[in-house]
């Protein structure tokens, strides 16, 4: 194992009854999971009960401590955990999903309507703007009954789509969909290249990046915004053909004075890609338990932490 546990008697030192130490090394979120499940069961066996105070002395990463908490908590045991780290996933996240300066964008990319479901019913209520790209923008604009060429849809979550598009509406949600393509014959980086002129996309072609109409206004919509956050790429920003879209979004983010939140692994790896990571205001690395929370799944570690005081 690559983590060193420590319970020690440093804890009588302070407030806390128990303390766990960890060394700087990769994790992995699986791995995370299993020691906190692991760190559970040695304190139920040294008697930590309800009351007990536990000190936590992680690395520098304040992800990690918010991965990890999350996961005792979840996974193992249920503690008043105190601790004076306040992560910034924590800050960044609460303020964005309980009080956002405004107006607040948000902007969804990525393969699939169904990996976002959750998501966007949590946030619909919070944010005054939906920004759409990526493979799912061509399930909305089928559901629309918009042509798509032979753009990736998802048959089956057609029906959810012209849900969510009724439900923005009926909350005054501006929900902001393509209207042009970066398109290719074939899914390939060095396939035949189209820039339609309208949303529609012709048959043989498959949109695989938003169009520079469509990027000049999402432009403007997060120029304009106070809190921005952003989670899935435009299109395939691997391939430098396809990568305009989502460079253009991470540079107006980076360009603009909201609070730039990036979460989810594609769009981070976008962020580092560019060269423009460390210019967002955070870039979550928190994997499955920050995306739970944009999905408003509660997090007892989360709970726990931003409940009790410093100590």
């Amino acid at each position: 194992m690559n983590v060193v546990e420590e319970l020690s008697s440093k804890a009588s030192k302070g407030p806390h009854k128990y303390a766990i130490i960890f060394e700087s090394r990769p994790y992995t979120f699986q791995s995370l999971l299993d020691r906190a499940k692991l760190t559970g069961a040695v304190l139920r066996k040294l008697g930590v009960g309800k009351g007990d105070r536990v000190a936590v002395q992680l690395p520098k990463s304040m992800d990690f401590i918010f991965i990890f908490l999350s996961n005792l908590a979840i996974g193992a045991v249920t503690l008043p955990l105190n601790t004076a780290y306040r992560g910034k996933e924590i800050e960044y996240f609460g303020k964005a999903l309980t009080s956002p300066a405004r107006p607040f964008v948000t902007i969804l990319g990525g393969a699939k309507v169904s990996d976002k479901i959750e998501m966007i019913g949590n946030l619909l209520p919070k944010v005054d703007t939906l920004l759409v790209g990526g493979a799912m923008a061509y399930t909305f604009l089928r559901a629309k009954s918009i042509p798509v060429g032979s753009s990736r849809v998802e048959e089956d979550r057609l029906e959810t789509a012209t849900q969510i598009l009724s439900d923005a509406a009926q909350k005054g949600v501006g929900i902001h969909l393509p209207s042009d393509h970066d398109c290719g014959k074939t899914f390939d980086a060095e396939t035949e290249r189209l820039t339609t002129e309208a949303v529609e996309i012709p048959e043989g072609w498959m949109g695989l990046d938003i169009g520079p109409k469509t990027l000049a206004a999402y432009r403007e919509k997060i120029k304009g915004a106070k809190t921005v956050i952003w989670n899935g790429p435009m299109g395939v920003f691997e391939w430098p053909r396809f990568s305009t879209g989502t460079k253009g979004i991470a540079e107006s983010c980076v360009g603009s004075d909201a609070t730039t939140i990036v979460c989810g692994g594609d769009s981070a790896a976008a962020a580092e890609r560019f060269g423009l990571a460390a210019k967002f205001s955070h870039v979550s690395t928190g994997g499955g338990a920050s995306l739970q929370l944009l999905e408003g799944k509660e997090l007892p570690g989360l709970t726990v932490l931003t409940d009790r005081p410093a100590g």
